[in-house]
């Protein structure tokens, strides 16, 4: 029987998908965390006396199988934090889902390490900032973490778990990204590390994570110094080619076509970053969030002419409105830094579609 590649069959199911449909959804089990990263978008979010119950989130389970859903990411905050995690994820497990785990590795032993072993997830992402404990507990804050998530790790690995490392550019980190990734290849083998160099402000707008993102040069820099993270940059330029819609339309995404988003208190949202057409689960039913309200953000139009919808960089921007909402104050609202980016993106990709001369006097391409 041939062996069927996961990643060749989930592009070609989202590829094929004529209509919308919650292929897939990220459930934000809570906000709360024990360590305090520098630069994460949840930080002072934390509301645990108002998240969702173990039986709202079964409830919750049994819509979205009923809704055909297949893929479900368990993330936070931590989500190991929560004390019936391993119970919400028992659950999940007997409906069918295909489940990824989010988490900072600090928190596996006990009762999730045996439930783990027993039934393993589909993939497990460890977040880790840097190669060395200096670089990685400057970004957590918190002594003795680099120690934890290194003997999860290895812990995992003993246990033939399906890990990928992760990290996210930083000024903090940015001398040990390439480091970090040769730890994974080494520990994980090839293909099992993922880099993010977006850094948003805070759900409760506080911009401090701004300040530890990259400079645009920076991330050319990181990005062209790999093949792999060239291929994936071009992957999303591809994305972003064939997303783009006519100038008035505020939202390039397309999102809530095939994802969904819900957070701990229950919101049912297309982005983790915008309340924007929400429902809430105790109140409505999954099936009127995705397919009545998610919607309309289609529709939406800028509702006054600014620079960011007639700008000849837009094909090379990753302008978001909730991104922007949180910097600005405006969906519509251009983001400096976004703007410094597309510009350098802009200027590079020029630059490899001008022509080479060559030796022999011809002109190649």
């Amino acid at each position: 029987m041939r062996e069927l590649n996961y990643e060749s069959f989930a592009e070609t199911l989202e590829e094929k998908q004529t209509h919308q449909r919650p292929l897939s959804g990220q459930i934000e089990l809570t906000y709360r965390c024990n360590l305090h990263c520098i630069h994460c978008y949840c930080k002072g979010s934390e509301d645990p006396k108002n998240e969702l119950t173990t039986k709202a989130w079964k409830e919750i389970l049994d819509e979205l199988h009923r809704e055909g859903c297949l893929w479900i990411t368990l993330t936070g905050g931590e989500p190991l934090l929560r004390d019936d995690f391993m119970e919400i994820y028992r659950y999940a497990r007997r409906r069918g889902f295909l489940i990824s785990l989010f988490t900072n590795g600090t928190l596996f032993k006990g009762e999730v390490l045996d439930g783990l072993r027993t039934s393993p997830p589909f993939s497990i992402e460890i977040s880790m900032y840097g190669a060395t404990e200096e670089t990685h507990e400057a970004i957590t804050q918190v002594h003795g973490s680099f120690r934890k998530t290194m003997e999860a790790i290895h812990q995992l690995l003993s246990e033939k778990m399906p890990l990928i490392l992760k990290t996210v550019g930083l000024k903090q980190n940015r001398h040990e990204i390439f480091a970090l990734k040769s730890m994974a290849a080494h520990l994980l083998g090839k293909n099992k590390f993922k880099f993010d160099s977006f850094i948003t402000a805070r759900l409760n707008g506080d911009k401090a994570p701004c300040r530890c993102r990259l400079s645009p040069q920076d991330i050319l820099n990181i990005e062209n110094s790999d093949p792999d993270m060239i291929a994936e940059s071009q992957a999303v330029d591809r994305d972003a080619d064939d997303l783009l819609r006519s100038p008035d339309h505020l939202y390039q995404c397309n999102a809530w076509w095939q994802q969904f988003f819900i957070n701990p208190q229950g919101n049912l949202q297309f982005c983790h970053l915008s309340r924007k057409y929400s429902s809430n689960l105790r109140e409505k039913r999954f099936h009127e969030g995705f397919y009545v309200e998610f919607p309309k953000v289609i529709h939406e139009k800028f509702i006054r002419t600014v620079q960011c919808q007639t700008c000849i960089l837009r094909k090379d921007c990753y302008y978001c409105p909730p991104r922007a909402l949180l910097e600005t104050g405006s969906e519509e609202g251009p983001v400096e830094y976004y703007c410094q980016l597309a510009a350098a993106r802009h200027d590079q990709n020029i630059k490899l579609r001008q022509p080479v001369a060559c030796t022999d006097n011809k002109v190649r391409p």
